[in-house]
């Protein structure tokens, strides 16, 4: 809350799929299942780009639900040399 509003970080169901899809991301990188460089090729700019969008919605959850897991892949990527511009 900010004074009496009540701040709303609700997001869009497609931007959440994608925070989805860069969270699954991460894990198969992770597991070696993707590979980093090829990965890093194609979605680079966007997963640091998708976390600063997504981020404030995402510690928001993480403290509605004390689950400080919430998308923590998708932040390790989002903060990994090379990975953000």
């Amino acid at each position: 809350m900010i004074g009496s509003q009540r701040v709303n970080f609700s997001i869009p169901p497609n931007l959440l799929d994608l925070l989805n899809l860069f969270e699954v991301l991460a894990i198969a990188i992770k597991m070696n299942l993707a590979d980093e460089e090829i990965c890093k090729m194609f979605f680079r700019t966007i997963v640091g780009r998708y976390w600063h969008l997504g981020e404030g919605y995402i510690r928001k959850r993480r403290a509605e639900r004390e689950n400080s897991r919430l998308f923590q892949e998708m932040e390790w990527l989002a903060n990994r040399k090379g990975w953000s511009d």
